[in-house]
């Protein structure tokens, strides 16, 4: 695989952070019932961490000498506004499994770059672990596709 290449795939999983559903739920105005407060953490928590792997993209984008492409947030999620975060969680949770089957197809294809393959085998192990939040938090039984 060409640098190019790389730079292609690793500017995909950059859209496919930015495009998250636990970050348009956190843009969202949703209802937080009591028994969900802890719940909406984990939610909080997994956008930050988020925000942490695309740096780390757009690091090693740089050092490969590629820049971030141009990228839209994802607007089919508007109806998610004013929903109960309990009813949204299968969303997430199916979301999250999507998210694994990607950077799991990716670090496949980055495996010829070191610095890229680092990377994206490191935001890959971080989110097969929060599989186990996910499963505690409401009890979903949250198993991401082999």
């Amino acid at each position: 695989m060409s640098q190019a290449e790389v730079l292609d795939v690793l500017n995909e999983l950059l859209t496919v952070e930015q495009r998250r559903l636990a970050i348009r739920l956190v843009e969202s105005t949703l209802f937080v019932s009591e028994d969900a407060i802890a719940e909406s953490r984990l939610l909080v928590r997994m956008v930050d961490q988020s925000g942490q792997h695309c740096g780390r993209l757009v690091d090693v984008m740089l050092q490969l000498g590629g820049v971030p492409g141009p990228r839209t947030g994802d607007l089919d999620t508007a109806h998610l506004h004013y929903q109960q975060l309990d009813h949204l969680w299968p969303h997430l949770v199916a979301d999250h499994e999507k998210l694994v089957a990607t950077y799991r197809r990716a670090a496949e294809r980055v495996v010829c770059e070191p610095q890229a393959a680092e990377v994206v085998g490191g935001i890959l192990a971080k989110y097969q672990a929060d599989f186990d939040s996910l499963r505690d938090a409401q009890g979903v039984a949250a198993h991401p596709a082999a």
